[in-house]
């Protein structure tokens, strides 16, 4: 299975040296503010249609305050998943996750990585969407795609709220004996 990553033409793609770095992890480069039909969102979203894995920061950017509440959701993973169960075999399978304390790791301004910091992460239950999932097959109104788009959206955005509220520990790591 492919595992793709949007990642910011500006921050990940902003050299030859990087460009080259996070294409070979399979990050596509996504123009902020280049709408949805931009070759890359085309790009996954045929991915997704196929059974791909698409990793997601749905707030479309890093959030700059530690421990902040989360960013307004973009719309456009919505559109994704919407477009990718319309045309696809299958309905894709959303798997919401959360994590914390990145900027243990990677402070922002910072060139380089940390070492030793704490990152702990929330991983949900795969989330039930069939009910959309169906309207996105029969819907061809533009103005009810976006609504469903948004639908999808606040769908994942609440189950990710949910998992950074919980009090339970975070998943733990697994250790493995020499």
């Amino acid at each position: 299975m492919n595992r793709w990553v949007m990642c910011a033409r500006e921050i990940c793609h902003s050299n030859p040296f990087l460009s080259a770095f996070f294409l070979t992890g399979k990050g596509l480069p996504v123009d902020r503010g280049g709408g949805l039909e931009q070759a890359s969102l085309v790009a996954v979203t045929e991915q997704v249609k196929q059974g791909g894995w698409l990793h997601v920061f749905p707030e479309g950017k890093v959030n700059r305050e530690p421990g902040g509440p989360l960013l307004p959701f973009k719309w456009g993973v919505g559109k994704i998943i919407c477009d990718a169960a319309a045309g696809g075999h299958e309905t894709p399978l959303v798997l919401p996750f959360y994590h914390r304390n990145m900027h243990n790791v990677k402070q922002i301004g910072r060139p380089l990585l940390g070492v030793g910091g704490t990152v702990e992460v929330w991983v949900g239950e795969p989330l039930r969407m069939e009910d959309l999932m169906h309207r996105c097959k029969v819907c061809d109104d533009n103005i009810q795609k976006q609504i469903l788009w948004n639908e999808i959206t606040n769908r994942i955005k609440t189950s990710i709220e949910d998992l950074s509220k919980q009090n339970s520990s975070p998943m733990q790591t697994n250790h493995f004996e020499k």
